[in-house]
């Protein structure tokens, strides 16, 4: 952008020469670096190695005196300077003996420079002279508005043959020119211009660099035709102050003066330049970069600094906060608006205000993620986002959950951008590196683009969300607007409770100020909240008797109730599940929905059947991995324990607790579906009657809700039943009259018929039980304890073993003589016909209750 010129200049010192005799000064890239740091708003101290003379380098503000440094956080200096010297020679002229010439060392291409981080400039403090307008100037002069002057610029070029260089301090030209502030390219932040005698225009482009966000100055493809030596750039800190009328519109060549000065500026004063807010005793450190049309691969870097600022102490730093959901009622997805607001000095000379270092939020306890919101969400990688980087953003869109806008006193115009989640990078809720995001704010208009991290720290317990957004750069910011988006896939959730709810909030500046803010919102009552009514469905998904069939169940809880925890099932008797070779494999599949809102976020995973668990001789595992967009919150396993009835085989499934919060992110379960759905795993019952599927379903608030839906198959009628019973009597020699015989009892049927219901055994008259034997208490189990399948060993007067299909292995056990009782109209016990108690044992337990008595002569066990 430096064509003409390339930067600023200087003449070289006096008295330095060398080789014949060979003189070598630097002086140019301070000037340049001074321009454009000030131009942009930015000023500091420079130094540099590449052609320079370190010496000569100089980059500080001054007090209206000239010469004493202002050091003064937030000051605006009187005049900012900055100076550089390019290494120069000056010989004699081999033609002419008695005569110097100078010329630089090397021709500069490119100067960069990076300012102090804080150091700013507003370039909207003055008002901008139009390109065209500057452009249209002459060699030497432009029309630019006198109050479109920021300062001056003093550039020494060498001279090559001058009559009258009759001492080396003869052989450079020293031209001084006004500087302005002109309207900047689309793309660029900030530029500065003046018009080198002859060259004709010179401009110095301001941006502001990626990272840490201070001010970068570049002065590209300086022309060849420059024999550039020394700048010494001077703008000024309130350009329309009154006492640089003297020197605004006045320009000299080689100390002749062709255009005076002495307009006044004609607008209202404004801050141009102000220092850093941030005292930390360092020095403030500029760094220069540059390289020759000689050699134009190779960077030559060097920095130089100024005076650590003091006094932040005298800085009034007084933000505002206000944090408002978008959803006033309980239990709801919601977005959340937030604003900042930092009063800037309404002294447009006086002191700045610091700037905005460090954000924390707190959110008040039961405002939580919201687990729907992963819902078509995708995160944006380091990479994509690029931060530290000046290369465009890449963040996909489906990442972006909310807008930002950001007001400046140096711009005109308001930066606007997105709020995008990032990419996770720890398991650890509370690290603040597991739930990122980034915050952009960009101009095309004026090449800008800030990329700001923030770190939001989940509370694994309760779900309090903490967001920070730490190390904000050092730019002036006067407000912030954020959005998060709202709807049903909102990022998060209003608390279940209604009432007041606080927000407390810590801000910092770079100076040195803490504030704590407390923002205040209130959170209506739904007419359900607290209830706990959800609806039930469960059955067979082919309701055939004794055919193989998936289970299904479904549990919706409304939206707005409490959230489901717990359940508890009792099967119908006669479903049957087909437990052989099962154990350790899928046999189904389990889904559920969590979130508040209409559209909540749906996980699944695989149902499989286990062993004992716990005191239940088989159990369910359920693992649902927690995988909810971009994030992966692990595998929530939960488990079932599986009991049965040793009486009836009827199956109770009872629950482990379902989590309520799972690393940081309360579920609020709505939803669960559950389907065990293996081929051959779940047989119906062979009973047509109507039975129920019942159970009891928990809240995580602790209510319950007792629930029951009917069940029932068909088509029983199409069953076989042809089961086969053989009786024998055994034992040699008691087969006769008086002896006490063994009998031996084998009853089977063929896969695929009705179960049976009940055996009943009518034995011959000749076979019948010997009182005294049936009497003995020794030999007969107590009523009461046959119940609890207690009977001691004296009982056992068999045993049995059964096969069936279901389980890998046979049942076996002992048959119990158990004390017959019958109950009276008034429940007094009646004893009766002993009994028998089949206690059968393997994977499961199932006892078998034979009830006896006599009729017509004849024994009869049911």
């Amino acid at each position: 952008m430096i064509e003409a010129m390339g930067d600023q200049m200087r003449k070289p010192a006096a008295g330095r020469s060398g080789g014949g005799p060979r003189y070598k000064t630097w002086r140019l890239a301070a000037a340049v670096v001074a321009a454009i740091a000030l131009a942009l708003g930015l000023a500091g101290p420079a130094q540099a190695q590449f052609g320079f003379v370190e010496s000569e380098s100089v980059a500080e503000a001054y007090k209206a005196d000239g010469t004493t440094p202002e050091t003064q956080a937030g000051a605006v200096p009187h005049t900012a300077k900055t100076v550089f010297e390019l290494e120069s020679t000056t010989e004699l002229i081999e033609t002419s003996p008695d005569k110097y010439r100078t010329l630089p060392d090397d021709n500069v291409k490119d100067i960069q420079v990076d300012l102090p981080v804080g150091m700013i400039g507003n370039p909207t403090a003055t008002p901008r002279c139009p390109r065209e307008v500057f452009a249209s100037g002459a060699s030497n002069m432009t029309p630019c508005p006198p109050s479109t002057q920021v300062g001056t610029i003093a550039l020494t070029f060498g001279a090559r043959e001058l009559t009258n260089a009759s001492t080396p301090e003869l052989s450079v030209q020293v031209h001084e020119y006004p500087v302005y502030n002109v309207v900047p390219r689309d793309g660029d932040l900030a530029q500065f211009s003046f018009i080198v005698f002859s060259y004709g225009p010179t401009n110095i482009i301001g941006s502001i660099r990626a990272g840490d966000y201070g001010v970068r100055t570049d002065i590209p493809n300086i022309s060849v035709m420059f024999p550039l030596i020394r700048s010494e750039l001077t703008l000024w800190g309130v350009p329309a102050d009154p006492s640089h009328t003297p020197e605004r519109g006045a320009a000299s060549l080689a100390g002749f003066p062709f255009a005076p000065g002495g307009h006044p500026s004609g607008v209202a004063p404004r801050a141009f330049l102000r220092l850093p807010t941030e005292c930390d005793g360092q020095p403030d450190v500029t760094e220069f970069r540059a390289r020759s049309w000689q050699d134009p691969s190779v960077w030559h870097e060097t920095s130089g600094s100024a005076p650590a600022v003091t006094g932040c102490e005298k800085l009034s730093f007084t933000p505002a906060i206000d944090v408002r959901p978008t959803e006033s009622a309980a239990d709801a997805p919601t977005g959340l608006d937030v604003d900042i607001d930092l009063p800037q000095p309404t002294d447009p000379v006086g002191l700045d205000s610091p700037h905005l270092k460090d954000v924390t939020v707190a959110l008040p306890e039961g405002m939580s993620i919201n687990p729907a919101g992963a819902g078509g969400l995708v995160a944006c990688s380091d990479a994509q986002l690029g931060l530290g980087s000046d290369g465009p953003v890449g963040c996909p869109a489906a990442s972006r959950i909310g807008s930002v806008e950001a007001t400046s006193p140096t711009l005109d115009e308001t930066l606007s951008g997105g709020v995008f989640v990032r990419s996770q990078a720890s398991d650890v809720p509370e690290s603040g590196e597991m739930f990122r995001l980034a915050l952009v704010l960009e101009s095309a208009e004026r090449g800008l683009s800030i990329r700001l991290p923030g770190a939001i720290k989940v509370d694994p317990g309760t779900g309090r969300v903490v967001a920070e957004f730490a190390g904000n750069p050092q730019l002036p910011v006067d407000s912030v607007r954020l959005r998060l988006k709202s709807g049903p896939r909102a990022a998060l959730a209003t608390p279940a409770d209604c009432g007041a709810k606080t927000v407390d909030a810590t801000l910092t500046s770079w100076a040195g100020h803490s504030v704590d803010l407390q923002s205040s919102f209130g959170v209506d009552c739904a007419p359900v909240l607290g209830s706990f009514a959800p609806s039930f469905a469960a059955g067979s998904a082919m309701p055939v008797a004794g055919a193989d069939s998936a289970f299904v169940l479904r549990v919706d809880k409304p939206d707005g109730q409490s959230a489901l925890n717990g359940v508890e099932l009792v099967l119908p008797k006669g479903l049957l599940a087909n437990l052989a070779g099962n154990v350790g494999q899928r046999v189904g599949t389990a889904r559920v929905a969590a979130g508040p809102g209409s559209q909540p976020y749906w996980l699944s995973g695989p149902v499989v059947l286990e062993g004992a668990y716990g005191d239940a001789p088989f159990s369910l595992r359920v693992t649902v991995p927690a995988q909810a967009g971009p994030y992966d919150l692990g595998d929530v396993v939960v488990r079932q324990k599986l009991y049965v009835d040793p009486v009836t085989a009827q199956v109770t499934v009872v629950s482990d607790p379902l989590p309520t919060i799972v690393k940081g992110v309360p579920v609020r379960l709505q939803k669960l579906a559950v389907d065990v759905d293996k081929p051959g795993f779940v047989v119906n019952p062979t009973s047509c009657e109507e039975m129920t599927v019942g159970g009891t379903l928990g809240a995580a608030t602790g209510q319950t809700a007792e629930v029951r839906t009917r069940f029932q198959v068909g088509e029983c009628q199409a069953l076989d039943f042809e089961p086969k019973l053989g009786l024998r009597l055994i034992g040699k020699r008691q087969t006769k009259t008086g002896g006490h015989p063994a009998l031996k009892a084998v009853l089977g049927q063929a896969d695929g018929q009705a179960n049976i219901r009940l055996a009943r055994v009518v034995m011959p008259d000749s076979v019948v039980l010997d009182p005294e034997n049936s009497v003995d208490p020794a030999m007969v189990c107590d009523y009461d304890a046959s119940l609890r399948a207690e009977c001691p060993e004296s009982t056992v007067i068999g045993t049995a073993r059964a096969v069936t299909p279901l389980l890998d292995r046979p049942l076996s056990g002992k048959v119990h003589l158990v004390q017959g009782i019958r109950f009276g109209p008034t429940g007094n016990r009646i004893r009766t016909t002993p009994s028998l108690l089949v206690k059968l044992q393997g994977q499961v337990d199932v006892h078998l209750y034979g009830r006896t008595t006599v009729r017509k002569g004849r024994l009869v066990t049911v």
